[in-house]
């Protein structure tokens, strides 16, 4: 592939995140730093040379003695350099109950700096040196070796940490409950792990939002499908769209196209993209009269504004309920044929953190099942994914009966999304109100806003846009891995991976409004751990319907209570 100006990209990157770091810190007043460790069995001379050319500071440990390393090199199997004292602000940083007490944080502020310890190589020796002395170590005397880094991934993820605890936490508060005891909210650290697809970025030439997540629940590559997302924060720079896509979690993210889809609309038109593909349009909205959980109880102020105070169920102890249910009812015009169903909701952080760790207890088998049902169809993984509740499923009831209409796809937990059904009207449903049902998991969905909406759709055209440009992380031109639906793709295997993408913005008609979807497609991978864990035989029972469900369940407490 054609290698780009890099010079140019790496300045355009740098403003772009430093712009980026800026308003997020400002915006959220407690961005936080974070460093990664890394071990190494032993290092060459050339290594050495590199660390010194980063900057890097080297201490040498030996029992509970530490000195700094200065001008170090290897030659023969032996590492030299001269011991020196290390500078006392240093040694505070080492020493600090802060840098024992919140492992791989760093602080850099006006109050405080202390930045430099993620950028360390630490030696561990076994052989006594002197101070204010030339060391000749042999390698074989060295114990360990630890390099510290900044870790960007988990810095840039401490932003969007601390929006999802405030709203766990208020859905947990508001939310009704039976139990007795109040439940703790899922875990949110910003260093915990996650299973999430790639992420997307928008830019206005002074700001940046974050949109959400591509495809989500596409862990498998027969489980791929267009996924369209509304972009809030999309607004030409010069003529252009910058739109960016990013890994920040520990999967084999690969996407198949990336195209904009461009509706303008009168003012003040509200349109969500359905599953399909096909414009929703609300042109006379309406909210439910009544919203009822499944223990009777009216759950309306929860979902009539979007404001982020969502309905969120938690598991109860001592109960058989492992799925939740909303019963709405709506006004219903009279011979109406068809309805809208516009939502905003998100996926619940607990349903995410239960999944990576149901991978994970496959353990070193993991590699061998991935491999087993990624033979599977489509289809047969899709019915697997309805059986464990994953989707939001819709009923509706007719002549007494709950009849299944559809389901809403999942969507991540990063970010609400708004999203539509059309759904046909039974030409016997009688009587002046409808009701609908809305079931999945337990836990597995936080509801922020569901609106009715019985008016004709309106009959407006779409633009659909292919990139002219896109850029990975290291300059190289990736453009043809996105612009068509076909088998190649833009193979993000790394946290930190990151593609600008670039499209051209037609021009905008007087007294129009312009909404912008994203129609993305394609599949990730979750990234199994090397732990011992659980045989084949003994997972197989995730297979019958349900169990995931009540594995969730079951373990609710100690999920939760990771972190």
């Amino acid at each position: 592939m054609k290698k780009l100006n890099t010079n140019i990209l790496q300045r355009r990157t740098q403003i772009r995140i430093l712009t980026f770091f800026l308003l997020l810190s400002f915006s959220y007043g407690c961005f936080q730093h974070f460093y990664k460790v890394s071990e190494s069995d032993q290092l060459q001379n050339e290594d050495i040379l590199k660390f010194q050319d980063e900057n890097k500071m080297f201490i040498v440990h030996y029992l509970d003695t530490k000195c700094l390393l200065k001008d170090p090199y290897i030659v023969d199997n032996h590492l030299k350099g001269w011991v020196d004292t290390i500078p006392s602000a240093t040694l505070k940083n080492l020493e600090s109950p802060e840098t024992i007490l919140e492992k791989h944080r760093y602080h850099k502020n006006a109050k405080l700096d202390n930045s430099e310890i993620a950028n360390m190589v630490h030696f561990y020796v076994d052989q006594p040196f002197q101070l204010y002395d030339s060391l000749d170590i042999s390698t074989i005397y060295i114990n360990k070796i630890e390099i510290t880094d900044k870790n960007k991934a988990a810095t840039l993820f401490s932003w969007i940490g601390p929006p999802i605890v405030i709203g766990t936490a208020i859905a947990i508060i508001a939310a009704s409950s039976s139990s007795s005891e109040p439940a703790p909210p899922p875990p949110t650290s910003p260093n915990s792990e996650y299973t999430s697809c790639p992420f997307v970025f928008t830019t206005d030439g002074t700001q940046f939002t974050f949109e959400g997540e591509a495809y989500a629940g596409s862990i498998f590559p027969s489980l791929e499908r267009n996924d369209y997302m509304l972009l809030t924060g999309l607004k030409p720079i010069d003529g252009k769209y910058h739109l960016f896509l990013n890994n920040q979690n520990k999967e084999i993210q690969n996407t198949n196209l990336t195209w904009l889809k461009i509706i303008d609309c009168p003012q003040n038109t509200f349109v969500v993209m359905d599953k399909h593909g096909e414009p929703q349009f609300g042109t006379s909205l309406q909210l439910p009269l009544s919203v009822v959980d499944d223990h009777g109880q009216q759950q309306l102020d929860k979902v009539s504004v979007a404001d982020g105070v969502s309905y969120f169920s938690v598991p109860e102890i001592n109960s058989n309920s492992y799925t939740d249910e909303l019963v709405f009812t709506f006004n219903r015009p009279e011979q109406s044929k068809k309805c809208k169903l516009f939502i905003r909701a998100r996926n619940s952080i607990l349903l995410d953190y239960a999944l990576l760790k149901y991978t994970q207890m496959y353990g070193d088998n993991y590699e061998q099942w991935y491999s087993i049902v990624s033979r599977k169809s489509g289809k047969k993984l899709s019915q697997w994914k309805s059986e464990q509740k994953f989707p939001l499923e819709v009923y509706m009831e007719v002549n007494g009966h709950w009849r299944y209409i559809d389901c809403f796809n999942p969507c991540g937990p990063m970010a609400f999304r708004n999203d539509v059904l059309n759904i046909p009207i039974p030409n016997n449903l009688s009587g002046e109100t409808m009701k609908i049902k809305l079931t999945s998991g337990k836990a597995f969905w936080e509801i922020d806003q569901v609106q009715m909406d019985f008016g004709a759709n309106l009959q407006l055209g779409q633009l659909t846009l292919k990139p002219e440009s896109a850029v990975d992380q290291n300059g190289e031109d990736v453009l043809g891995l996105l612009a068509n639906d076909d088998n190649q793709y833009l193979v993000q295997p790394a946290v930190g991976d990151e593609t600008e993408i670039i499209f051209n913005a037609p021009e905008l008609q007087s007294q129009m409004n312009r909404c912008i979807f994203l129609n993305s497609k394609g599949h990730y991978k979750i990234i199994g751990n090397k732990n011992e864990g659980h045989s084949l035989v003994y997972m197989y029972q995730f297979n019958l319907p349900g169990r995931f469900t009540r594995f969730v369940h079951e373990n609710y407490y100690s999920l939760v209570g990771t972190n």
